[in-house]
């Protein structure tokens, strides 16, 4: 049976208030970077904003980062590794870096780093609606819920801005 602090449950004024965001792409990440919820915009930018990818695993698996998604990858092994410095380990923490660390050296290096990352995360995604776009990734953690992040996406330049808006009128417009 689940509860209100069972980590799959995401309050439900979190849920309305991302959906309700139509021109601000936004996600909701568990502590282990999956993606627990996420709105039309963000899954519009990308796939790996799509409820059940684990960030970590899309960036570090061979072959599974999609074409025109370029993120530092040591970025988000210093995310899991924060994570885990704030949480306890658990089971899902070790299969993961269990899991890339034997299929990924560029997870091995990037998690033996002692790098801090400092946010926004800036990354770039190809989108093949709206062209390039510069972005950064700021996260939040919930007050509700400290084992959930709520994380906006923004464009870096007024280019970006641009392609972002273009792409939230075009997912709002009804298709005839």
């Amino acid at each position: 049976m689940r509860n209100d602090d069972s980590p799959d449950v995401v309050p439900p004024e979190a849920l309305q208030m991302i959906g309700a965001w139509t021109t601000v792409p936004a996600f909701i990440r568990d502590r282990h970077l999956n993606i627990v919820a996420s709105n039309h915009l963000a899954k519009e930018l990308s796939p790996i904003f799509t409820e059940g990818v684990n960030l970590a695993r899309i960036v570090f698996t061979p072959g599974e980062l999609p074409l025109g998604v370029e993120i530092d990858p040591q970025q988000i092994a210093d995310k899991l590794k924060e994570s885990l410095a704030r949480y306890e380990s658990d089971a899902e923490f070790e299969t993961i870096v269990d899991e890339l660390s034997s299929v990924s050296s560029a997870f091995v290096e990037a998690w033996g780093d002692a790098s801090e990352t400092v946010e926004p995360l800036p990354f770039q995604i190809r989108h093949e609606r709206v062209g390039p776009l510069s972005l950064t990734y700021q996260a939040m953690t919930m007050p509700v819920r400290s084992d959930l992040s709520l994380a906006v996406l923004r464009g870096t330049d007024d280019s970006s801005r641009a392609a972002l808006k273009r792409l939230a009128d075009i997912i709002s417009t009804p298709q005839i």
